[in-house]
């Protein structure tokens, strides 16, 4: 078990930053952000199978995604990066500010079931503006899975914003 805290610790001294602008990206209040982030270490300490857990750095941004998600759910928005609120351009026909958020919502949902890996890759990519090689040394892995992963993401996104309602 001391093995496994100090691995956890190093974690979260490595990818604290990280993981903050991880759910960040998804929850806008700064301090619904902190309190998940922390449940999410929480959670990370508290596995009673750590056998089971062969990457905790894959595994820490899936519970922090998830719990994002649940946070969104409660709350009532369900849209990455934006408050519903700022949907609400009156130059547009209802029927189409319908249809975005709509269309935000299955994109939203499409990003929220990928695996952690892909989602972060995504995010590095699309949010941070990091090349190749520096998505595959932040996420501990080669430029070839980063490109695999990279297209399992755009795939699941192309195909949610192309589904009808």
């Amino acid at each position: 078990m001391v093995e496994r805290r100090r691995s956890v610790e190093e974690i979260i001294d490595q990818r604290y930053d990280d993981l903050l602008r991880f759910v960040r990206y998804r929850i806008r209040d700064p301090d619904e952000v902190r309190d998940l982030v922390q449940e999410a270490f929480m959670r990370l300490l508290r596995r009673d199978r750590e056998d089971l857990i062969e990457r905790p750095e894959a595994y820490l941004f899936r519970i922090a995604a998830n719990l994002a998600y649940e946070h969104r759910l409660r709350s009532g928005r369900f849209i990455s990066g934006m408050e519903s609120e700022d949907l609400d351009d009156h130059s547009e026909a209802p029927e189409a500010r319908v249809a975005e958020q709509e269309r935000l919502q299955r994109l939203d949902a499409a990003f929220a079931r990928l695996p952690p890996l892909p989602q972060a890759a995504l995010l590095l990519q699309r949010r941070d503006g990091l090349s190749y090689a520096e998505i595959a040394a932040r996420l501990g892995t080669t430029k070839h899975m980063v490109k695999k992963h990279l297209s399992k993401a755009m795939l699941a996104c192309r195909t949610a914003m192309a589904e009808q309602a």
